[in-house]
């Protein structure tokens, strides 16, 4: 038995010597015989970075616009990126739903999805690396405006704060899965009242590399607002809600809402430009259906307390004049709170609550000289930060940066727009616009928290993106070999 015991222990020991030789991270493992060795910490680098866009906007009814539960896809999105060469990562593309990778495309038809493949793992992730952005311009009698976002990094854990099925809203759920296993989602609905009883939405699968589209109006019917939570099992994935008006027979405005990017007790909305009030106005007194183009701000409470909330809407320079609103908002309840009084200006927006709280903010852009006479932008919380951020700016359109102070200390900003860079202060909770040029690419770093969003004008419609630094984070294991 003493024989076969040593024999063992010769074999794992020369086992040890073969794995230490061959695999570089387990070189400094030690075995040994009669006592449990301590762990051993091995650097684990980030999984490579993934950022999937949703393609073109979707069309309901098909082409024809007449067959129930089919969608199709309206021309194509231009698409925005930054890719980081010199960090010696490589860049590719592939289309969800087909095999191959190739170059980032500058239109897109169907979501797809773009990697950094960062083999050294040395390089620092965020959207230094790689950023993408799109936008696209509709003009179709059933679907216009300017609709844009961020393409975003899938994740197992998403809120989506707003949403409106009311008569001539449509919000469609668009889940988009890179992966290469199946994504199980559970998806809630929350609204006013609390937690809406819907079936059907336990165990919604989305196939590996696979798009899915949900009619949210299904679910949630004649519905002003609400918020969507998508956790998934399996794969992680990207979310959107498309979100269009059609008044009358006019379609009068299209946009994603993007996820929101965290619960926090403090909120920044920067990006409310607003534009056409008076306009607004008169098409309101004249048909009712139009009310909506007043601002309004949504506030999500996840947990179970009562929330305090005091939103200040604040002007970027001296010739806009905001408002303060204060709502107390119950535990896993959503309010609406229309933003009234503004006249046209440069806003941001800072909220504070006595508990955590997700918002957005929907805001219209509306010229009676044009066609169609208004379209709306959705703004979602933007990340308040001091790292460098990158974006890539739209060759079309006008593109503007709006900067808001995420911190009670006066915040030195350093903005590089193309070959200009320039360098300004901002007190606390003040904020700057600054006009952006069309193609160029623009980083944004600071000595304090700052949160920014770039809003895009094209022809009249607009559309709002913030600026996210998605990045997967590297860590060290623990190892215990026995």
């Amino acid at each position: 038995m003493k024989k076969v015991l040593l024999l063992v222990a010769a074999l794992l020991v020369g086992a040890g010597l073969v794995f230490s030789s061959t695999i570089p991270a387990v070189q400094s493992f030690s075995l040994s015989i009669g006592r449990v060795p301590s762990a051993n910490q091995i650097s684990v680098k980030s999984r490579d970075l993934n950022l999937v866009c949703p393609g073109a906007l979707q069309v309901s009814g098909g082409r024809s616009g007449a067959k129930l539960g089919a969608f199709s896809p309206l021309n194509t999105a231009l698409v925005s990126t930054y890719a980081n060469t010199a960090t010696g990562a490589k860049f590719a593309a592939s289309e969800l739903g087909k095999s191959g990778a190739g170059a980032i495309p500058e239109r897109v038809t169907a979501p797809i999805s773009i990697t950094a493949k960062d083999e050294s793992g040395t390089a620092d992730q965020g959207s230094k690396l790689l950023e993408a952005n799109q936008i696209q311009l509709a003009s179709e009698s059933n679907i216009a405006g300017l609709a844009g976002t961020q393409c975003q990094k899938p994740s197992h854990d998403l809120w989506l704060i707003g949403g409106n099925t009311t008569v001539g809203r449509e919000a469609l759920l668009v889940l988009a899965n890179p992966s290469a296993v199946d994504a199980l989602l559970d998806i809630e609905i929350f609204n006013e009242a609390g937690k809406a009883e819907a079936t059907g939405l336990n165990g919604f699968a989305v196939a590996a590399n696979k798009t899915a589209l949900l009619q949210l109006a299904s679910v949630v019917p004649k519905s002003k607002s609400f918020v969507v939570h998508v956790s998934s099992r399996g794969g992680a994935v990207a979310a959107w809600v498309q979100q269009k008006v059609v008044r009358g027979l006019s379609a009068t405005g299209v946009d994603y809402l993007s996820p929101d990017s965290g619960f926090a007790t403090s909120q920044y909305l920067p990006g409310l430009l607003i534009r056409g009030t008076k306009s607004a106005a008169k098409l309101a007194k004249q048909n009712e259906d139009y009310a909506d183009l007043v601002p309004s701000l949504r506030v999500f409470v996840p947990g179970s307390k009562l929330a305090t909330v005091t939103a200040q809407i604040l002007g970027s320079n001296a010739k806009s004049f905001g408002t303060v609103i204060q709502q107390t908002v119950g535990g896993r309840k959503l309010v609406d709170i229309p933003i009234t009084g503004l006249a046209d200006g440069d806003y941001v927006a800072v909220l504070n609550s006595t508990e955590p709280i997700a918002a957005s903010i929907s805001f219209s852009r509306t010229d009676a000289a044009k066609n169609p006479v208004s379209d709306f932008g959705l703004l979602v919380d933007a990340q308040a930060a001091t790292d460098l951020r990158a974006i890539r700016v739209p060759s079309s359109g006008i593109s503007k940066l709006s900067v808001v102070n995420g911190s009670k200390q006066t915040a030195t900003v350093t903005l590089v727009n193309g070959s200009k860079r320039v360098s300004f202060k901002l007190n606390d909770a003040a904020s700057k616009v600054v006009e952006l040029t069309p193609g160029a690419l623009v980083t944004v770093s600071s000595d304090q928290p700052v949160a920014a969003s770039m809003v895009v004008d094209l022809n009249g419609a607009v559309t709002a993106l913030p600026i996210t630094d998605y990045k997967n984070a590297k860590g060290r294991v623990a190892v215990s070999v026995r």
